[in-house]
C-alpha cells in the first residue's frame, strides 16, 4: 500500500503505491515506530487523498498530505464529513416491503446516535439463543441505501435513485451486476442467496463467504448479547465513509448506551488493523461534527494478539480510545 518510506530531515516522507486513504495509518504508524513526529505522505489519486487529509489532524504528529499534481506536490484538500446517512422513504418502504418477511426483527441504523432503542432485558442467556441473535437478519441504513445482513454478510440493498427505489441482491458486486433480477424472481433469488450464506458462512470454512465482511460478523456476534461488553442495548451505525461492499477486514460500528446513559460508540475490527483505529477515531468526530453524542469510543478485537498491533497507532492520536479484547463466541 506504501511504495516507499524515507526518513528527511527528521521526518517520514511516505508515497503511496496503493492509492487507499489506509496508506495513512500505515505512514503515521511506520513514523512512531522511528520516534519521528512529523509525517509527509505523498498520494497520486485526488480522492484518496481527500479522506486522508481530513483524517490527518485526528493525529497528535505533524501530518501533512499531498497530491501530486503536474508540477509537483500540492497539499491535499479535505473532504467535507457526510451528513447524517438516512435513507430516502422510497428505499426504507421498499427495503421493509421487499425483505420485512426475511428480517424478521429488522434494525436500522437511521435513528440518530441519541437516540438508542430496544434493549437486552428478557433475553434468553443461552448459547443457542446468542447464536441465533447474531445471525438473524437486519436490514441496515448505510449512506443513502437500506442494506439487508445475513451474519453480518450483505446479501441485498435498496438505494435511492434520480428514478425511484433501485434493488440490488447478491453477494458483492459482481455477483448484483452479472445476475440482476427481475421483480418477480426476487423473493425466491434472495431465497437461494440465503440459503448459500447460511449453509456456507461458518467460522473456520475454507469458503469465501467466510472471509468477506468479518468486521460486520464479528459486530454480529458481541451485539447479540450487549451485557458481556457493558452495554444495555446497541445496534449497528455506519462509518463516516461509506462501507466496501464485502470488504474482508473492513471494520464494522455500533452504539449502544450503558446503564448510566452513557452513549458508546464501538468499532469492530476483525484482526490486528492498525486503521481500525484511524476509522474509529474519525467516527467519533464526525458524530460530534453532526451533533452526535459520543461520551465513550471504544475498540474491539477478538485476541489479545489482534490488540498489540493497534497499540502505536492509539498512543498517536489526539484524543484517548479504549482498546479492549471481546471473543467472537464466548461460549466456545
Amino acid at each position: 500500500m506504501i511504495g516507499e518510506c524515507r526518513i528527511l530531515d527528521d521526518k517520514a516522507v511516505c508515497l503511496v503505491e496503493r492509492q487507499s486513504p489506509k496508506a495513512l495509518s500505515l505512514a503515521v504508524g511506520w513514523a512512531a515506530s522511528r520516534s519521528l513526529r512529523q509525517v509527509e505522505v505523498v498520494f497520486e489519486d485526488p480522492r484518496a487523498a481527500a479522506t486522508a487529509a481530513r483524517r490527518a489532524p485526528l493525529f497528535a504528529l505533524d501530518v501533512s498530505v499531498w497530491v501530486r499534481g503536474a508540477g509537483g506536490p500540492i497539499p491535499a484538500e479535505p473532504d467535507p464529513f457526510p451528513a447524517w446517512p438516512e435513507p430516502g422513504a422510497d428505499a426504507a418502504r421498499v427495503a421493509e416491503e421487499l425483505f420485512g418477511w426475511l428480517a424478521a426483527a429488522p434494525s436500522t441504523a437511521g435513528s440518530r446516535a441519541g437516540e438508542v432503542t430496544g434493549g437486552s432485558e428478557g433475553i434468553a442467556r443461552t448459547p443457542e439463543a446468542g447464536r441465533r441473535r447474531a445471525e438473524a437478519p437486519r436490514l441496515v441504513a448505510d449512506h443513502g441505501c437500506v442494506v439487508l445482513e445475513l451474519d453480518g454478510l450483505e446479501v441485498a440493498r435498496v438505494l435511492d435513485t434520480d428514478e425511484g427505489a433501485r434493488v440490488e441482491v447478491g453477494v458483492g458486486v459482481r455477483d448484483r451486476l452479472l445476475r440482476p433480477v427481475a421483480p418477480m424472481e426476487m423473493k425466491r433469488r434472495l431465497e437461494r442467496v440465503a440459503h448459500e450464506v447460511r449453509s456456507k458462512r461458518r467460522e473456520g470454512s475454507p469458503h469465501p463467504y467466510s472471509r468477506l465482511s468479518r468486521g460486520a460478523w464479528y459486530r454480529n456476534r458481541c451485539l447479540a448479547e450487549p451485557a458481556r461488553i457493558g452495554l444495555r442495548d446497541a445496534e449497528p451505525i455506519p462509518l463516516a465513509e461509506p462501507r466496501e461492499v464485502a470488504a474482508d477486514l473492513q471494520p464494522a460500528a455500533a452504539r449502544g448506551r450503558d446503564d448510566r446513559g452513557n452513549v458508546h460508540v464501538l468499532v469492530f475490527a476483525p484482526g490486528p488493523d492498525p486503521d481500525a483505529v484511524t476509522v474509529a477515531a474519525e467516527l467519533r468526530l464526525w458524530l460530534r461534527e453532526i451533533g452526535e453524542r459520543a461520551d465513550r469510543l471504544r475498540i474491539l478485537v477478538p485476541s489479545e494478539a489482534d490488540l498489540r498491533p493497534l497499540a502505536r497507532i492509539v498512543e498517536t492520536l489526539r484524543e484517548p480510545v479504549d482498546t479492549e479484547v471481546a471473543p467472537r463466541d464466548p461460549h466456545g
